[in-house]
């Protein structure tokens, strides 16, 4: 049967406590690091990677509202023709479409 000394425990069981406290504190420092950036970006405060590619970002939001924006507009009387030709390709005939 293996045993182990009271001397090598009395080594072994604070180097493990030592161990799980340092893995536990650095679990909480990058957690709260974390924490801290998402909230600088929710705050709109730039952060490293928004300062480094700040325009493309812009202009990619902006192109992403445009997009969402025209699917809220309604349709010129020209598109809901199309709309209608190609409805009726399709075997679509109601005369409220």
């Amino acid at each position: 049967m293996f045993s182990l000394s009271i001397e090598a425990l009395s080594i072994i069981i604070p180097a493990f406590f030592f161990v799980c406290i340092c893995a536990i504190g650095l679990f909480v420092s990058r957690s709260l690091g974390h924490n801290q950036a998402i909230s600088k970006r929710l705050a709109g405060a730039p952060g490293e990677k928004t300062r480094s590619s700040g325009d493309n970002t812009l202009r990619a939001s902006k192109a992403m509202i445009a997009r969402f924006g025209q699917h809220l507009t309604l349709p010129d009387a020209k598109e809901i023709t199309r709309i209608r030709f190609k409805l009726a390709q399709a075997g679509y005939y109601n005369a409220k479409t």
